[in-house]
């Protein structure tokens, strides 16, 4: 039952983002270029039926996923392609940065938090450092990622263990590819999986290619043998991004970095906290938003969405108490 919440939740929250992505688009005094944001053709193809993504839906027309986006189809057996959006991620942030300060009341603190003190103890930090109080404060979003697993280490031992790291690394090359492509891999003799990626960074002349998810990896150093198994993947996936003469990649640099992952699936909900002294009591409003894996580009407007609404429900029930 629990994953079958978890997978509405997810289908919503996708809905939510394409819902988004449309209106966004829209938009005509804001800039792809701005916003880094392209809408790009995606071709996903599987080397074997076998495929555990496969398997679960029975051919590619049936994958869960499918009715969440544009244009999908399947131009021949274990291949699908479908509308997307490429992010170029640095100047992404960058936007979303400006958005923020962009706003009357906005501000950005940078500080160390008590993360190991557990929930309570740093949001009655956070709150200080941002001059609030929990009735000044009509909610706090959890979007620790990672870290969250330090908050729950004293008041909730199961929920810190369902947290886990997700080693990725990637390789950026030289070159923009028009589309983006992905292979899924499946050895049925040892029934592992393996994925290659490519996928361009708008306006930035460079494309990046993956990949891999090793759990429980902690190491943020790159690997050379992961870097040369990367870019031997890419090599028929993306050809025509390999220097001419030499059948080589220009390698600008590689990426590690560790996915926030959780077993269960991301969590999205709303948490009424006790903090304050012993004497002084207070409930604090917190909204949880972390365990998104991989996918935190991909849910990233779809999961602020949920949030907002979980925000904006609990101010109109304080309202109506007054």
């Amino acid at each position: 039952m629990r994953q079958e919440g978890w997978r509405r939740r997810r289908e919503a929250v996708l809905m939510c983002v394409y819902s988004n992505i449309c209106s966004l688009t829209s938009i005509r005094h804001v800039t792809r270029e701005l916003i880094s944001l392209q809408i790009r053709q995606s071709t996903i193809t599987w080397s074997s039926p076998e495929h555990p993504e496969l398997a679960l839906s029975g051919e590619v027309s049936s994958l869960w996923w499918s009715k969440h986006v544009r244009d999908f189809h399947s131009p021949c057996p274990g291949t699908a392609r479908f509308t997307a959006l490429a992010v170029n991620v640095p100047r992404h942030l960058s936007y979303i940065h400006a958005q923020i300060l962009d706003q009357p009341n906005a501000k950005i603190i940078q500080s160390n938090l008590p993360l190991s003190s557990g929930l309570p103890a740093t949001l009655d930090k956070a709150m200080s450092l941002a001059s609030l109080t929990p009735e000044t404060c009509t909610a706090v979003v959890n979007a620790t990622g990672l870290s969250a697993r330090h908050l729950f280490t004293i008041d909730d031992p199961t929920e810190a263990k369902r947290l886990h790291p997700i080693r990725g690394q990637t390789v950026l090359v030289k070159g923009e590819l028009k589309e983006i492509r992905t292979l899924q891999s499946y050895d049925a003799t040892s029934k592992t999986t393996r994925i290659a990626y490519a996928i361009p960074r708008p306006g930035s002349g460079t494309t990046v290619l993956g990949g891999c998810n090793i759990k429980e990896e902690w190491s943020t150093e790159a690997d050379d043998e992961m870097t040369k198994e990367i870019l031997g993947k890419c090599r028929d996936l993306v050809p025509e991004l390999l220097i001419k003469g030499n059948d080589q990649f220009e390698v600008i640099k590689v990426q590690v970095g560790l996915r926030p992952g959780r077993t269960g699936g991301a969590r999205v909900e709303r948490e009424v906290v006790s903090v304050g002294s012993e004497m002084e009591k207070r409930d604090m409003v917190v909204v949880h938003a972390y365990g998104m894996a991989g996918a935190g580009f991909q849910n990233s407007v779809g999961v602020a969405g949920e949030v907002l609404k979980l925000v904006e429900g609990d101010s109109l029930q304080s309202m109506s108490r007054l």
